[in-house]
């Protein structure tokens, strides 16, 4: 039975520092926040994501991992957290999973996801592949500076085609990404890039504005042959918006590989609180 548990990796990486299970019984798990992926308030988007995949993958589920779901329900306190994996139904071919966790406090984000057998059948779907896009070494890296949430230090960011905190013609951005460590992709680190792009209003605005994420869906194109592959080299995203209004606008996203390769598709919706002009 082929599975998806991601084979261990020198504890050097910032992401596999990061996240930590001390298991206890029936799927419940003990752990703690990691400063290394802080954000203003609690840790990276994600992160949280990329964690609750990462205790699902450690069921060792049959299948690969095909699409995740994770809701957020509210801002996390710093320090220990407790959570569960839970299987809500195993047919021939495909596995639902559930996990989630909560801070000292409250509930913070619970996920679902669906694991599959992949199998060969007809190729479908007429995606478009990605526009031409420089080189990565030609590409700004996002600047990092004083105050910034820790949290942006573990990602190398290449960003163009946008200016972030200006009125841009439209809500489209792309950019390169990797772990700052070199970490090489997997699917765990995939779940968390895909969080990774600039939040929609920040690139139709000239200031800051409070937002959050509510939930975010990823759909998963890739084989995990075919994301091992990437290793450590830049992935390419391509976001944009198709609706923004009333408190809430939606983001999607296309991962890609350097050579135009679909890894994962992606949405969220974000609660924003910028005023009407």
């Amino acid at each position: 039975m082929k599975n998806e548990t991601p084979p261990a990796r020198p504890v050097a990486f910032d992401l596999d520092r990061s996240m930590t299970f001390s298991w206890q019984d029936a799927g419940r798990f003990l752990s703690e926040t990691s400063p290394l992926y802080a954000n203003s308030f609690g840790p990276y988007g994600g992160w949280i994501a990329g964690f609750l995949a990462k205790a699902m993958l450690a069921q060792e589920p049959q299948g690969t991992l095909q699409a995740f779901t994770v809701n957020f329900l509210g801002s996390c306190e710093d320090g220990p957290l407790k959570g569960s994996v839970n299987l809500l139904r195993r047919n021939r071919t495909n596995e639902f999973w559930t996990a989630d966790f909560s801070d000292k406090s409250n509930p913070v984000a619970h996920a679902i996801a669906t694991f599959g057998i992949r199998r060969p059948t007809l190729r479908i779907g007429d995606i478009a592949p990605p526009a031409p896009a420089p080189d990565p070494s030609e590409a700004t890296p996002r600047p990092i500076v004083a105050g910034m949430p820790a949290f942006f230090q573990r990602y190398d960011a290449r960003l163009f085609d946008f200016k972030i905190f200006q009125v841009n013609p439209t809500a489209d951005t792309r950019m390169w990404i990797r772990d700052s460590d070199r970490r090489p992709l997997d699917i765990v680190s995939l779940i968390c890039h895909a969080d990774a792009p600039i939040p929609r209003i920040f690139v139709k605005t000239d200031r800051p504005t409070p937002i959050a994420t509510m939930t975010m869906t990823v759909y998963v194109a890739a084989s995990p042959e075919e994301i091992a592959a990437v290793g450590d080299d830049y992935i390419l995203i391509d976001s944009n918006c198709r609706f923004g209004r009333d408190g809430f606008f939606d983001q999607v996203s296309r991962l890609w590989t350097q050579n135009g390769q679909l890894l994962a598709t992606t949405e969220q919706l974000v609660w924003y609180k910028a005023a009407a002009v």
